[in-house]
């Protein structure tokens, strides 16, 4: 009998493990493509479903980089040290930057601070 008040809590962790994978699991599938290597003079990020895609880019200095906002908010693209920032873009609006530098540039929405992505720009 002393069992029995330590099974609810125990399934109620396994519980919210599974659902905890299963939501992982969705923000991948959900997000596209986690990392993209671009060798052309022009790459796109789709901003879609609070998230930035693909979430890691990797492109030649001096590409052009369009931000596309498939979301019904406005979202930026604002490097986490100033480097770039496209300003807002609105619903259905995109905005081009160009870096030409070689780095690694994380960067956020200054709207949505746990939408994330990283730009890598090789020479």
């Amino acid at each position: 009998m002393r069992l029995r008040p330590l099974l609810f809590p125990g399934v109620a962790a396994i519980a919210v493990l599974i659902i905890a994978l299963a939501l992982a699991s969705h923000q991948t599938t959900a997000s596209g493509a986690r990392s993209t290597t671009v060798s052309g003079k022009t790459a796109s990020v789709k901003v879609d479903m609070y998230a930035f895609t693909p979430a890691t880019l990797t492109v030649k200095a001096g590409t052009r980089i369009t931000f596309t906002n498939h979301d019904s908010t406005a979202h930026t693209a604002t490097a986490n040290v100033g480097s770039f920032d496209t300003g807002t873009i609105n619903p259905g609006q995109s905005k081009t930057i160009v870096v030409k530098r070689p780095g690694t540039y994380p960067y956020h929405c200054a709207f949505h601070a746990f939408m994330t992505g990283t730009l890598k720009v090789v020479s």
